[in-house]
C-alpha cells in the first residue's frame, strides 16, 4: 500500500484523516478542523484557517508568529 493511501494513526488533530485530505489546501478549506473552538484563545482558530487560503491570502510567516505571540500574551 502507498504511503499516499495509508492512514494516519494518532496525529491528532487529523487521526481520522488520509495523508493526501491532510495536504490536500482545496480540502482543509472546505472541512473544517476538528478542534473545540471554546479551548482556543480568541482569533487562532481563524489564523489556523488562513493559513490554508490560497497563496495571495495567505498570511506570511512572520505575520503570523506576531499574532501567536499577541495571542500568548492574552
Amino acid at each position: 500500500m502507498s504511503s499516499s493511501k495509508q492512514k494516519i494513526s494518532a496525529a491528532i488533530p487529523f487521526e481520522n484523516e488520509t495523508v493526501d485530505e491532510i495536504r490536500s489546501r482545496e480540502y482543509r478549506r472546505t472541512c473544517s478542523l476538528d478542534v473545540i473552538e471554546q479551548l482556543l484563545p480568541t482569533g487562532l482558530l481563524e489564523l489556523l484557517q488562513s493559513c490554508w487560503s490560497e497563496r495571495a491570502m495567505r498570511p506570511s510567516s512572520r505575520y503570523v508568529l506576531k499574532l501567536i505571540k499577541k495571542l500568548e500574551q492574552q
